[in-house]
């Protein structure tokens, strides 16, 4: 099991015609001709650079729908007509009527749930796929429904469409998360590591991707669309934790993230929601409050935080535990921005048992790691007046714990 995909290690059938005809030629390497091998493409696929991960949908669907019309990518298996696999892809008898041996075989995909069962959309996002969807997000299966209607009665139809959908969406509270750094490179690593690209383009060529094969992968892959102007960061966590239930007709699999990693590829996704992610000229603006990162483990020292997973995100509005999910074996990281009125010297203490450090501005102000029992320790620093960032950590392996934080200046 590799990424959630069953790799197995035995083949039994023979190589298909293409694999067969590329190493005669002698134009691949045996690994990559597997890729043209459907029964040994998964197997390879999870012990082998994640770039290939690009040409999955070369393998598993004969087409591709993108926005210069669909390609024939792969020979059609003998049995199954072409025009067949299109009215089945298109959903052609949603509107025309066909007979039901016809319907049953085609198998066709039910739509995208809305309603009170659905997701929180963006009404302007709503109002632009009405208006046209093929520019929204080329190669799309959704008619343009209102093309023949004069361009007066498409925007009334439009804008009666996007009242009605708002009002039978769900009644729940949309709730944002903090943009931050790390978790939209933990996202992006996600995005390319977990098999997103398999149907999605990635989003940046990986150095030792060939140029052909990045450009061919924009060009063929599934469109991501606009997604900074269609979800709220709180809906698509919803739909990546459990795309099937939104859109049961999709093709998109369940990954089993957890929520912090729901959040963190969700955050990446949006990215273009808050520029300040990925523009360093543009500093992200500081809001009231203290992110936390929680984790679960045994800790050789706080230093042990560097390659734990994180269990969890949040932020507080104070330097607490409530986070806490157990009384043994956790840890919390906190970071966050304080602003000083004026410059001057300022004392630090930190009480701990176990393990705790505080920096400020990248620099050790106190260390006062390791297991022990209730320990207190002081830091002093001259600071400038003006916002500090800083970074406090602690972890609990057994027994009591304590945990305070004072500073006067």
């Amino acid at each position: 099991m590799a990424n959630g995909i069953p790799a197995h290690s035995e083949v039994d059938q023979g190589a298909c015609d293409l694999w067969s005809r590329t190493l005669t030629q002698g134009q691949l390497s045996r690994d990559q001709a597997k890729l043209f091998n459907p029964v040994t493409f998964i197997p390879w696929l999870c012990v082998n650079r994640i770039y290939w991960l690009t040409l999955f949908s070369l393998i598993v669907w004969p087409m591709t729908f993108h926005g210069a019309g669909i390609t024939d990518i792969t020979p059609i298996p003998s049995g199954i007509d072409k025009g067949e696999i299109l009215l089945g892809e298109l959903n052609c008898v949603a509107c025309h009527q066909a007979r039901p041996r016809v319907v049953s075989r085609l198998g066709t995909p039910s739509a995208p749930v809305l309603g009170r069962e659905g997701l929180v959309l963006s009404p302007a996002w709503l109002k632009s796929w009405l208006e046209n969807p093929h520019q929204v997000k080329p190669g799309t299966q959704m008619p343009d429904l209102l093309h023949g209607l004069t361009q007066a009665n498409r925007t009334q139809a439009v804008e009666s469409l996007v009242h009605y959908l708002v009002s039978v969406q769900p009644t729940n509270e949309v709730a944002a998360i903090g943009a931050d750094k790390s978790r939209m490179t933990f996202g992006k690593d996600l995005y390319h590591g977990l098999g997103c690209v398999s149907c999605h383009a990635p989003e940046e060529r990986p150095g030792e991707m060939p140029v052909d094969i990045f450009e061919f992968a924009q060009k063929t892959a599934v469109p991501l669309g606009n997604l900074a102007s269609k979800y709220p960061a709180s809906e698509l966590i919803r739909f990546l934790r459990d795309p099937v239930k939104h859109r049961p007709g999709g093709r998109m699999p369940s990954f089993q993230l957890t929520e912090v990693e729901a959040t963190a590829l969700a955050t990446y996704l949006l990215r273009d929601q808050v520029p300040e992610l990925t523009d360093p000229n543009k500093p992200l603006q500081t809001l009231a409050g203290v992110k936390w990162e929680y984790y679960e483990g045994q800790f050789q020292g706080t230093r042990s935080m560097d390659t734990m997973p994180v269990k969890s995100t949040g932020e507080t509005s104070e330097l607490s535990l409530s986070m806490k999910e157990r009384e043994q074996q956790f840890g919390v990281r906190f970071t966050g921005v304080f602003d000083l009125p004026q410059a001057g010297e300022y004392t630090f203490w930190l009480t701990s048992d176990d393990g705790s450090v505080l920096d400020i501005e990248g620099q050790r102000i106190i260390d006062n790691d390791g297991d022990h029992g209730a320990v207190e320790k002081q830091g002093r620093v001259r600071l400038l007046a003006g916002p500090q960032s800083f970074e406090l950590r602690f972890y609990q392996n057994g027994g009591g714990y304590e945990f305070r934080v004072q500073w006067a200046g």
